[in-house]
């Protein structure tokens, strides 16, 4: 999927039927080089009402749980209900889920340690609603995984191919996948040889009638 770009797969998406699988544009990448796909692995949070005194072990054990069933080429899909009151990503998450092969995060919380995690290497994209060096503890809390969620209005399953770029994210279907990708494949080379066309100097309406995109 390299060489796919979101828009497309989103037409493509729309195409098929399927729409209500683009995250919403206040998602944003942290990084603008940014290209990302993989599996999703989903995790819900729970905000607290007031900020509350925690046991460490007891708070941190769902999380950790989830890290560490991360798979080569996950991706971390986080809800929070659209809560940015406190980072529901950091930078230490993001080590401990490359180390386990997974390629990226997407929360619809925010995100902190933001610099750090720009500085790793290999990079690590995260896509947040917002950056807020808030602590989670003591005001949300993972509370489950690898279950059905809604990001940012977007309902996503385990394993769903989640791939997102500079424009945005969208949330593939796992049953759809395959074709999906295909028909963003045929998209994609009729687009280039559209935009060669009119770069040639053809007219619009010609190049439209031969390769029917634009």
């Amino acid at each position: 999927m390299k060489k796919l770009f979101v828009p497309i797969v989103s037409d493509v998406l729309d195409e098929m039927g399927i729409t209500g699988n683009v995250f919403p544009p206040d998602l944003r990448p942290i990084r603008p080089r940014v290209k990302v796909a993989g599996f999703a692995l989903t995790a819900r949070t729970e905000r607290y009402a007031d900020f509350t005194k925690v046991n460490l072990e007891e708070w941190i054990d769902v999380m950790i749980r989830m890290l560490e069933a991360a798979q080569p080429l996950d991706v971390f899909v986080v809800s929070t209900g659209n809560s940015i009151h406190a980072a529901s990503w950091g930078e230490l998450m993001s080590n401990a889920a490359q180390s386990r092969g997974a390629v990226a995060a997407v929360t619809d919380g925010a995100v902190r340690d933001v610099p750090r995690i720009l500085s790793m290497r290999p990079s690590f994209p995260v896509y947040a609603r917002a950056h807020n060096p808030a602590d989670a503890k003591g005001r949300l809390k993972y509370v489950e995984y690898n279950i059905l969620v809604e990001c940012a209005g977007i309902k996503v399953n385990p394993a769903d191919i989640i791939f997102g770029d500079l424009d945005g994210v969208a949330c593939i279907p796992s049953a759809d996948a395959v074709t999906v990708i295909q028909r963003s494949e045929e998209k994609l080379s009729k687009e280039h040889q559209f935009r060669r066309a009119v770069r040639r100097g053809v007219p619009v309406s010609e190049a439209f009638a031969k390769y029917r995109t634009f």
